[in-house]
C-alpha cells in the first residue's frame, strides 16, 4: 500500500507529470512514481474581499507578483517551479532558453547560467527552491494558499518547514530528478524525441532548432550514460 503524501510532497514531485514528461516517460512514471502525481486545480486569485460585517466590497490593494520564468521545457526543476505556480494560482510569463547559447540570459543574469531563473517583481531569483521560497513570502500568495487550505489544517509554516519537507526536497534534487535522465534518454533516439517540444517553440530559428535537437540529443545521451553507470540499480533494463 502506498504511503500517504503531504501536499508539499505532492507538489515537489508533481512536476514529473507535466505534458513533456508524460509523453516521454509515461511507463517509467507509472511504475516508479505513481504516488507522486499532483492532483490539484489552479486557484484564481481574488481581486476583491467582501466585508462580511457591512456587505460592502473592498478592493485588495496587494497586487499579485509579476513573474517571468526563464526555463527549458524538459528541465525537471523548471517543471517543479511551474507546478507550484499552478498550485498557488499564479500567472506567469515563460521564456524558453536556448540550451546551447543561453542568449536569453545574457548579460543580465550575471555569471549564473542555469535554469530556472525567475524575475519576480523585477528581482532576479535563481533556482526552483529559492523561487518558491520567495513567493511564499508574498502576501497575495499566502492569501491564495489560505483560500486553498480553508477546509484543511495546512498552514504556510507547515507547508514550508514541515518535518518531511527537507527530506522530499533533497530526495527530488538528488535522486528523482537525477535518475529521470538515464531512464528517458538511454539512447540517442530517445534523447532526440525529448526535443519534440521545439515543434511548438517559435522563438528559435530553423537552424537553431536543428542544432539544439542534434547537439542536445548527443549531450543528453552522454550524460545519461554517465548517470546510468552510477545509479544502475535505479535504471530500468530491457524497457520497450
Amino acid at each position: 500500500m502506498l504511503p500517504s503524501l503531504s501536499m508539499h510532497q505532492r507538489l515537489l514531485l508533481g512536476s514529473i507529470s507535466s505534458s513533456s514528461y508524460r509523453r516521454s516517460c509515461g511507463r517509467w512514471i507509472l511504475s516508479k512514481a505513481t504516488c507522486f502525481l499532483l492532483s490539484s486545480s489552479s486557484i484564481r486569485a481574488a481581486t476583491a474581499v467582501v466585508d462580511k460585517s457591512s456587505g460592502a466590497c473592498s478592493t485588495n490593494t496587494d497586487a499579485p507578483p509579476s513573474i517571468t520564468l526563464y526555463q527549458y521545457q524538459i528541465c525537471p526543476f523548471c517543471n517543479k517551479t511551474k507546478v507550484f505556480f499552478r498550485y498557488a494560482g499564479l500567472s506567469y510569463r515563460s521564456v524558453e532558453v536556448n540550451p546551447l547559447t543561453k542568449k536569453e540570459l545574457k548579460p543580465w543574469s550575471g555569471s549564473y547560467r542555469k535554469v530556472p531563473i525567475a524575475m519576480i517583481d523585477e528581482e532576479q531569483i535563481n533556482g526552483s527552491d529559492d523561487i518558491i521560497s520567495t513567493l511564499l513570502n508574498k502576501e497575495r500568495v499566502k492569501e491564495n494558499l489560505d483560500k486553498r487550505w480553508k477546509y484543511s489544517d495546512m498552514t504556510i509554516r507547515s507547508f514550508n518547514t514541515g518535518p518531511h519537507v527537507q527530506y522530499w526536497t533533497t530526495e527530488y534534487a538528488n535522486d528523482l530528478a537525477t535518475i529521470l535522465y538515464p531512464n528517458i534518454a538511454s539512447t540517442w533516439t530517445d534523447s532526440y524525441q525529448m526535443f519534440n517540444y521545439l515543434d511548438n517553440t517559435h522563438s528559435f530559428s530553423f537552424w537553431e532548432q536543428i542544432l539544439i535537437r542534434n547537439i542536445g540529443s548527443l549531450a543528453m545521451t552522454m550524460a545519461a550514460s554517465k548517470i546510468k553507470s552510477k545509479y544502475s540499480a535505479y535504471v530500468l533494463h530491457g524497457r520497450t
